[in-house]
């Protein structure tokens, strides 16, 4: 299942425009946010995890935050049609419905469905 959604996002950005693909990633202007209460769980909970381990994730919220941006700015530049704007909501909703399943699947654990 877990590959059945990493699957689904690849063939998002592969098969859909552009403009939709990078629309698709605008579920990053949360992931700063929830990044850092991740990183912040994990110190918490997690103490004996050295913290070098957790910097990729801590250096992510920045580079989540410039992405998000500039994400923004093209989709705001290019979606120029109600036919674009509309494909870009519908690329959006997938990403939303494709990261459900990838929560889902990881909840289910090993072996299960």
């Amino acid at each position: 299942p877990v590959r059945f959604a990493c699957d689904a996002y690849v063939n998002l950005v592969r098969e859909r425009s552009l403009l939709e693909a990078v629309a698709s990633s605008l579920t990053e202007l949360f992931a700063p946010e929830l990044m850092s209460a991740r990183i912040a769980a994990w110190e918490r909970h997690y103490p004996w995890v050295d913290r070098g381990m957790v910097e990729y994730f801590r250096s992510r919220i920045p580079r989540a935050r410039r992405d998000s941006g500039e994400a923004v700015d093209f989709v705001v530049t290019h979606a120029q049609t109600r036919d674009d704007q509309e494909a870009c909501v519908r690329a959006l909703l997938t990403k939303c419905e494709i990261l459900w399943a990838m929560v889902e699947a990881i909840a289910q654990g090993p072996g299960e469905g």
